[in-house]
C-alpha cells in the first residue's frame, strides 16, 4: 500500500495526462480480445487499459508487437447547384462589408486551390507496441509499462476546419475520429495492487506531448508578404494523465471490474506570432508589431468510465471466459483541433463489447463485439463533424511454447470495424438569409446587402440567395471500414 500511495500522490502533484487515440478506437493491439480488455489480463497493455489486471501477472514478462492498418472510408458528396457558388464577383466588393461579422474574404469558387472532396481519406499504417510487467512484490504490487510509436513518424497531426473556411485548404471533409489519431505516440506506466484476495486496485499514467511555438516575423514589403524573416521558438513539454482500475472477484468464477481514464489531448500546440511589417500603421505609429495567438489541439479524449463483468467456466484444465463491458464517453466536451467546442454540442455515448476467451496451458483463442455509436448529431447546419456509429469484429490466437525457465507466446490477431452508412442533408432553414440567426447557421459568404458602390441602384444580382464553399453543403454520406491486424511474441520469465 506504501507504493500504491506514493503512486497515488504523483498522479495528482503532475500535469494533466493524455490518454490513446489509438487504443480508444482499435483496443488492445496486442491481445486476443481486444475490445474486453479491461476484463482480462494481457500482460503490459493492462497498464492502459485497466491497471488492477497486472497483478493477475504471476511472473515478468515483456512482449512486441506490430500493427498494421488499412483504412478503406468513403464521402459521397452530394451535387451541389451553381448558382451557390461564390462569383467572381466578390473580388470587386469591399471586403469590410463581408468580413464585418469577424469572418475572412471569402475566394471565387474557380479559384480554390482544391476541387470539392480532393481530399484521400485513406491510407495504410503501422505501429509497433512494447510492454513490459515486473513484479515488485510477488504476487502483491506489479508494475506495467506499455510503448505504442507509430513507424513512420512520432507523431502526426492534420489540422482541418470543419465548416466553410476549410474551402481554402483541402476543401474537403474529414473523418473527425480517425485521419491523424491513428498515428499518435502514447506511453502508459501503472502498477496494480492486490489489497485482499478478491480486492485488485491499480493506478497508472498515460504520457504523451505538448508542444509550444512562438513566432517572430519580419515583412521587410507589404506588398510582397512572401519575402519575409522568420524566429520560431519551439517547446516540446511532457504531458499525462491519469488511470485508475479496480478488479473485483466475490468469487472465483466472477469477475467485476471498472476503470476511469480522464479527459485528455495527445497533443496540443500553442502558437504565438509577432509580425512586424516595414510601413504599416500601428493606430498612427509606425513602431509596434501585429500580434496573434491560437492553439492545436490533437486527439481529445472525454471522460471515460467503463464498467465490465466476466465469468468463467472451468472443466479441467480449460477456462472459457464470456465477457460484457460498457464505457461511457463524455463527448459533450469534445474540443476539436483548432481548440473550439463544436457549436451544436455533441452527445456523451455509451458503446459496449461482448467477449469469448478460450484458455488452457497450450494456447490462447479470442472473440469480440463491439458497438458504437457516433456522438456526433445531424450536421444540419454551418458545421461538417463527420462520424458514423460502427460494428467491429476481432478475434485472436495465441500458442504457448513452455521450457524449464521461461515461455514463449506467439499470436496474431485481426479485427474489422464498419462504418454504418449515414446521409447528411443540410437543412435550407439553417441558411443564414433564410432567416436563420446563430452561429450554427449556413454562412451566406456573398451577403445579399454587400454595397456595390460603383452601381448602388442595382448592388450585386450576384449575391442573391446563397453563396458558398462549404464543401458539406448542400449534404454528403459517409461509409467504410476499418481492417486491423497484429503479430506479437511475448516471453514469460
Amino acid at each position: 500500500m506504501k507504493y500504491f500511495s506514493l503512486l497515488i500522490f504523483f498522479i495528482f502533484s503532475s500535469n494533466m495526462l493524455y490518454a490513446s487515440s489509438f487504443m480508444e478506437l482499435f483496443g488492445a493491439p496486442d491481445t486476443t480480445n481486444p475490445f474486453t480488455a479491461e476484463l482480462i489480463c494481457h500482460g503490459g497493455s493492462s497498464s492502459y487499459f485497466n491497471p488492477s489486471l497486472l497483478v493477475l501477472n504471476k511472473k515478468d514478462s515483456g512482449k512486441f508487437n506490430i500493427y498494421s492498418i488499412v483504412k478503406d472510408l468513403n464521402i459521397t458528396y452530394m451535387a451541389r447547384d451553381k448558382k451557390y457558388d461564390v462569383p467572381i464577383d466578390i473580388y470587386t466588393a469591399p471586403s469590410n462589408e463581408i468580413t464585418k461579422n469577424g469572418r475572412y474574404a471569402p475566394i471565387a469558387t474557380v479559384d480554390l486551390l482544391n476541387k470539392r472532396g480532393s481530399y484521400n481519406n485513406n491510407n495504410f499504417s503501422s505501429l509497433i507496441s512494447l510492454s513490459f510487467v515486473k513484479q515488485i512484490i510477488k504476487n502483491r504490487l506489479v508494475a506495467g509499462v506499455f510503448f505504442l510509436l507509430p513507424t513512420n513518424s512520432v507523431q502526426t497531426q492534420t489540422p482541418f476546419f470543419n465548416d466553410e473556411r476549410e474551402s481554402f485548404f483541402s476543401n474537403s471533409l474529414h473523418f473527425e475520429l480517425f485521419d491523424d489519431r491513428t498515428q499518435q505516440l502514447n506511453i502508459a506506466f501503472s502498477v496494480g495492487g492486490k489489497i485482499t484476495d478478491s480486492f485488485m486496485l491499480g493506478a497508472g499514467l498515460s504520457f504523451t506531448n505538448h508542444t509550444i511555438t512562438e513566432s517572430e516575423v519580419y515583412v521587410p514589403d507589404s506588398s510582397n508578404p512572401s519575402l519575409q524573416l522568420i524566429n520560431s521558438k519551439l517547446k516540446v513539454v511532457g504531458e499525462m494523465s491519469p488511470i485508475f482500475g479496480f478488479l473485483l472477484k466475490p468469487w472465483k468464477k466472477l469477475l467485476i471490474s471498472g476503470t476511469v481514464h480522464f479527459p485528455s489531448n495527445t497533443g496540443t500546440i500553442d502558437l504565438k506570432n509577432n509580425t512586424q511589417v516595414f510601413g504599416w500603421d500601428y493606430n498612427g505609429k509606425t513602431k509596434g508589431s501585429l500580434n496573434s495567438t491560437m492553439n492545436m489541439t490533437f486527439g481529445y479524449e472525454p471522460l471515460k468510465i467503463t464498467g465490465g463483468v466476466g465469468y468463467t467456466f472451468i472443466f479441467s484444465n480449460y477456462f472459457l471466459s464470456i465477457l460484457f463491458s460498457a464505457k461511457w464517453n463524455h463527448w459533450s466536451t469534445y474540443i476539436n483541433r483548432h481548440g473550439d467546442r463544436p457549436l451544436q454540442p455533441w452527445n456523451d455515448t455509451v458503446p459496449f463489447a461482448v467477449g469469448i476467451n478460450f484458455l488452457n496451458k497450450n494456447r490462447k483463442i479470442g472473440f469480440d463485439f463491439i458497438y458504437v455509436p457516433s456522438p456526433v448529431p445531424q450536421q444540419i447546419g454551418r458545421e461538417n463533424y463527420v462520424d458514423n456509429n460502427r460494428l467491429g469484429f476481432a478475434g485472436g490466437y495465441s500458442e504457448f511454447f513452455n521450457f524449464k525457465n521461461f515461455t514463449i507466446t506467439g499470436g496474431i490477431n485481426a479485427q474489422i470495424q464498419y462504418l454504418l452508412k449515414r446521409t447528411t442533408v443540410k437543412n435550407k432553414k439553417y441558411i443564414e438569409n433564410n432567416g436563420c440567426k446563430g452561429d450554427n447557421c449556413i454562412v451566406d459568404e456573398f451577403p445579399d446587402n454587400t454595397v456595390n458602390y460603383a452601381d448602388k441602384e442595382h448592388g450585386y444580382p450576384s449575391a442573391k440567395g446563397l453563396q458558398t464553399n462549404n464543401p458539406g453543403f448542400p449534404g454528403f454520406s459517409t461509409n467504410g471500414f476499418v481492417l486491423g491486424s497484429g503479430l506479437f511474441i511475448k516471453i514469460i520469465y
